[in-house]
C-alpha cells in the first residue's frame, strides 16, 4: 500500500513535547523520508512508544508490514497508542470495521483533557481514508477545544482536502497552522496551500506559498520538488526547474521514487546525460521495472545514442505485457529511433526507415484525437531534422488531408506540406499545395511566391511560361508588413526575363533585366539578356 498516512509528523508532538527524537521521526515521515525515520527511531523505539508508532508508519510506508508490525508490538498493550498502532494496521489490511472499532474504543476512554487521543483516532481517519470522515472532523474539532495546537489545524486541513474536498475549510485550517513558530509544521502548511493553489489553478499563488514552505524549512524536500514540477511545466524556465529538482534530490533520503521525480524533471530540463546516470543506478536494482527502459530510451535518443536506444525501448516493449498501454509518444520514440539510424547507418538505411514507417503509422492508429494535427506535426519535424525531406512532405501532408479547411494554423500546415513536397522534387504535388493555399489565403504572398518556385522548377529551361502569371503576382504583391528579400526578386525577374527572351517578347525581357539591374546593377545575366535583347 502506497503513502497510507503521509501528515503523521504532528502526532508526535501532541503525544509528548519533551519527546524531540521522536517528533523529528515523525517529521522524516511527513516528508517522505521513511529510510531516515526508521534509522533515527530503531534505536529509540525500544524505550520510548512515539519513536516505535513513528518506526512503524514508516515501515508501512514502504510496506513492509512485518517491520511494522513488530515496531508497534514494542508498545505495551496497556498503552493506548499501541491501539493507534493497530488501527493502522488494520486500515493497512483495508479492514474498516476494526479501524472503527479500536478508535472509537481509544476516544471512549479519553478523559477531558485528553485531546491527543481525539487527535491522533482522527489521524488515522485522514490518513489512510478508512473510517467516518465527519466524525473525524468532530474529533479534531473536540481537541481543538481543549488545546489549540497548530499541528491539529494542520491535519484537519489534510483531512478537509484530501477526504471531504473542501477547499476553503482546508485553506483556514492550513493558514492556521502557519502562523506557528515551529518551522516545521510552517513548512508544512505552505507546502499544502501551495497545494490548494494547484488545485484552483492559480499557479502564482501555488508558488509563492511553495517558496514559502523551503524558506521555512529547507530540510523538507516537498516544496522543492512542487517548485521544479511547476518550473518544469511552464516549458520555459527549465533552470529554476533543475535548480529545485536539485535541492529536492539533495534534501530527500534518494528512494525509488525520488530518484524517479528527479529524473522526470532532469529529462524536461533537457539533462538527459545526468537522467542517464540516474535511470543505470535504478536499474541495477529495479531491472524489471519496464517504465524505467522508456525514459532511458527517450535520454539515449536525445543523447544520440541510437543503437542503446532501440535496445531500451525494445525491451520496454517486450516487458510491457499489455500493449494497450503504450502510448503514442512510446511509438512515436520507437519510430524516431529508427529514423535516426537510417540517417546514420548507410548499410541499413532502408530497413530501419521501413521500421520508422511502421512505428510512425502505430502511433498514428493509437492516436484517438479527432484530429492527429500533433502526432503528423511531430513526426514531419523528425524526418525534417534528419534532412529526409520525403518524409518530412508525406506526414505534413496528411495533416491538410485530415483538415482541409481553414483553420487558425493552415498558412503554416500548408507552407510546412508545399515546401518540403518541393524539396522532395514532388514538384507538380508542391504545385498543388501552394494553389490551394493561395485560394485559402488570397492575401498570403509566400502561397504565390511557392506557386511561382513550383512551376518554375517544373519549367526548368523557362520555355512554357507556367511560373510566369505567379511571378508577375507575386512581384506586384503588395501587403503591409510583407517586403520580399532582393534575392528573391531577382530570382522572380530571371525567371521572367529568360522566358520572354526564349518566346521573343524582347520589350518585356528588358523590362525584366532592368528591374534585376535595379537591384543589383553588377548582375550579369541581366545585362546578358539586355545585349542581346536590346534592338530586336
Amino acid at each position: 500500500m502506497k503513502h497510507l498516512i503521509g501528515l503523521t509528523f504532528a502526532s508526535a508532538i501532541v503525544l509528548n513535547v519533551n519527546a524531540q527524537s521522536a517528533a523529528d521521526g515523525f517529521k522524516m515521515i511527513h516528508y517522505k523520508k521513511y529510510e531516515s525515520a526508521v534509522s533515527a527511531m530503531s534505536s529509540l523505539a525500544d524505550k520510548n512508544p512515539e519513536a516505535a508508532l513513528a518506526l512503524g508508519l514508516a515501515h508501512l510506508e514502504m510496506d513492509q508490514l512485518t517491520e511494522a508490525k513488530a515496531a508497534f508490538a514494542k508498545i505495551s498493550d496497556k498503552d493506548w497508542r499501541y491501539k493507534i498502532g493497530q488501527a493502522y494496521l488494520y486500515a493497512y489490511e483495508g479492514n474498516k470495521t476494526q479501524v472503527e472499532t479500536v478508535l472509537n474504543s481509544v476516544v471512549d476512554g479519553a478523559r477531558k483533557k485528553e485531546w491527543e487521543k481525539y487527535k491522533l483516532a482522527a489521524d488515522v481517519v485522514a490518513y489512510t481514508g478508512k473510517g467516518n470522515y465527519e466524525t473525524a472532523v468532530s474529533w479534531y474539532e473536540k481537541a481543538l477545544e481543549i488545546n489549540k495546537d497548530a499541528a491539529t489545524h494542520l491535519n484537519l486541513g489534510y483531512l478537509y482536502m484530501n477526504r471531504l474536498n473542501k477547499g476553503g475549510a482546508a485553506y483556514n485550517s492550513f493558514n492556521s497552522a502557519a502562523q506557528s513558530t515551529d518551522k516545521s509544521i510552517q513548512s508544512l502548511a505552505y507546502n499544502y496551500l501551495g497545494s490548494l493553489g494547484l488545485r484552483s489553478r492559480d499557479a502564482e499563488l501555488a508558488i509563492t506559498n511553495f517558496d514559502k514552505a523551503k524558506a521555512a524549512d529547507p530540510s523538507n524536500p516537498m516544496p522543492f520538488l512542487q517548485l521544479a514540477k511547476q518550473y518544469d511545466k511552464a516549458g520555459n524556465k527549465a533552470s529554476l526547474a533543475l535548480e529545485n529538482a536539485e535541492k529536492f534530490y539533495q534534501a530527500s533520503d534518494k528512494r525509488y521514487i525520488d530518484k524517479i521525480d528527479y529524473v522526470n524533471v532532469l529529462i524536461g530540463a533537457k539533462e538527459y546525460s545526468k537522467a542517464e546516470g540516474i535511470l543505470a543506478e535504478l536499474l541495477n536494482t529495479n531491472a524489471d521495472q519496464a517504465s524505467l527502459y522508456r525514459a532511458m530510451a527517450y535520454s539515449q535518443y536525445e543523447n544520440k545514442k541510437y543503437q542503446e536506444a532501440l535496445t531500451s525501448i525494445n525491451t520496454y516493449f517486450n516487458k510491457t505485457k499489455d500493449k494497450t498501454r503504450l502510448s503514442v509518444d512510446d511509438l512515436t520514440y520507437a519510430g524516431k529511433i529508427y529514423a535516426s539510424l537510417a540517417s546514420t547507418d548507410e548499410a541499413n538505411s532502408a530497413e530501419y526507415l521501413g521500421k520508422a514507417h511502421e512505428y510512425f503509422g502505430k502511433a498514428i492508429a493509437a492516436d484517438t484525437a479527432a484530429h492527429k494535427r500533433e502526432t503528423y506535426l511531430s513526426i514531419g519535424r523528425i524526418f525534417q531534422d534528419i534532412n529526409n525531406f520525403e518524409g518530412a512532405a508525406k506526414y505534413y501532408t496528411m495533416i491538410i488531408a485530415e483538415t482541409p479547411g481553414v483553420s487558425p494554423t493552415s498558412t503554416f500546415d500548408y507552407y510546412n506540406a508545399g515546401v518540403f513536397t518541393y524539396y522532395a522534387n514532388k514538384l507538380p504535388e508542391a504545385l498543388a499545395i501552394f494553389t490551394k493555399m493561395a485560394e485559402l489565403h488570397p492575401d498570403e504572398p509566400v502561397a504565390v511566391y511557392w506557386q511561382a518556385r513550383s512551376a518554375m522548377a517544373i519549367d526548368k529551361d523557362a520555355k512554357t511560361g507556367a511560373a510566369e502569371p505567379y511571378f508577375v503576382k507575386w512581384l506586384s504583391f503588395n501587403k503591409e508588413g510583407y517586403t520580399p528579400a532582393d534575392k528573391d526578386k531577382i530570382t522572380g525577374y530571371a525567371y521572367l526575363a529568360e522566358y520572354y527572351y526564349n518566346s521573343k517578347n524582347y520589350k518585356k525581357a528588358v523590362e525584366a533585366a532592368d528591374a534585376i539591374l535595379a537591384i543589383d546593377n553588377t548582375n550579369n545575366f541581366a545585362q546578358e539578356i539586355k545585349k542581346f535583347s536590346v534592338g530586336k
